[in-house]
């Protein structure tokens, strides 16, 4: 009676192990910019947001809101409140936006639906966001990085 061998060779196990371990080998090379992408996506989620509820916020309180940065404390303001300090590596530049005080640009949304209008670029990590706040509507657009004023 023939039987047949069941399992696998030692030379097979090896094998299998040496192309897993270079598998993760190069999966673990990866995962820093993979996570340093994922930082920049929040960053640029958080600034999104605090952008938007400051325009709905205004529209259902009936009085305006104030979205601005210090950049010599890296902070997001909301009237004054802050909201969300920007990392060491983070670059949030202002274009085209009111000077609330001096040295600290922002944005005023206005309960009828209106701002002042403004548009800001995040640098954070190789990666850019731009966002555009229409001066009529003030609604927020986020725009492509190539779209992006550079610096």
């Amino acid at each position: 009676m023939n039987r047949r061998p069941c399992g696998m060779t030692l030379l097979e196990v090896l094998v299998a192990l040496a192309v897993a371990a270079l598998a993760l080998g190069a999966a673990a090379a990866y995962l820093p910019q993979a996570l340093g992408g994922f930082e920049a996506r929040a960053l640029a989620q958080e600034v999104h947001t605090v952008l938007t509820t400051a325009r709905r916020d205004a529209l259902r309180s009936g009085a305006p809101v104030t979205v601005h940065y210090r950049p010599d404390e890296r902070l997001l303001l909301r009237d004054d409140e802050p909201l969300l300090a920007l990392p060491p590596q983070a670059q949030l530049q202002w274009f085209e936006a009111r000077e609330m005080r001096p040295g600290e640009p922002g944005v005023v949304f206005w309960p009828g639906g209106g701002s002042t209008g403004a548009r800001c670029v995040l640098h954070y990590r190789d990666r850019r966001f731009s966002w555009k706040v229409d001066w009529l509507l003030g609604e927020i657009a986020r725009q492509p990085a190539a779209s992006a004023p550079s610096f």
